[in-house]
């Protein structure tokens, strides 16, 4: 029976060409939008999921309005919004300041080497995002000032290794760091 349907199919596809192509084309259209809107989906209700509470993790969004007109939208705030919303509103526990910089030249072993979205972070940083450490102390690593923690991926880039836990990395030949910790690439 299911082979009869086949056959027909197969001879109204041959006897009317121009027809059959065009549903043969809207439907791999409809598809392949489905299976995008579908993919799409899917990352943006697990974008964060591999977070701990990450239902209570917010991100400020600043806002300029030129003229009673929106002309610009930054996730970001001056330094100080963090501390002063934590103190006025008591259901804010703790706060995280990044900041991005794209190109950011490294000294290792006095080689220069180009490295690519480096975020530089407050640090109650691995308080709130909770990547897995596979070295130093998350509680410790970025308490002081100029220390580091690299990803996996950058460590291996670097050193050739994850064991970097107490190197020194310069960064534009003006700041030196001590690494304290590496966590694991976000998934």
């Amino acid at each position: 029976m299911l082979k009869n349907y086949f056959k027909i199919a197969l001879r109204n596809i041959t006897r009317q060409k121009g027809y059959s192509l065009i549903n043969i084309i809207g439907l791999a259209i409809g598809v392949a939008a489905c299976l995008l809107i579908l993919q799409y989906v899917f990352f943006e209700l697990s974008y964060e999921n591999f977070y701990v509470n990450n239902d209570r993790i917010y991100r400020v969004k600043q806002d300029r309005y030129d003229n009673g007109k929106l002309s610009t939208e930054w996730a970001s705030g001056a330094y100080a919004v963090g501390n002063s919303f934590k103190e006025e509103i008591p259901e804010i526990e703790d706060y995280v300041k990044l900041v991005r910089n794209d190109a950011v030249i490294a000294q290792v072993d006095n080689q220069p080497v180009q490295v690519k979205k480096v975020f530089f972070a407050s640090g109650s940083f691995f308080k709130l995002f909770t990547y897995p450490l596979l070295a130093g102390d998350g509680r410790k690593a970025l308490q002081e000032p100029f220390t580091a923690a690299l990803s996996e991926s950058t460590a291996k880039a670097l050193y050739g290794t994850t064991d970097v836990v107490g190197k020194r990395l310069n960064l534009n030949q003006n700041s030196d760091y001590a690494i304290t910790a590496v966590y694991k690439d976000a998934p």
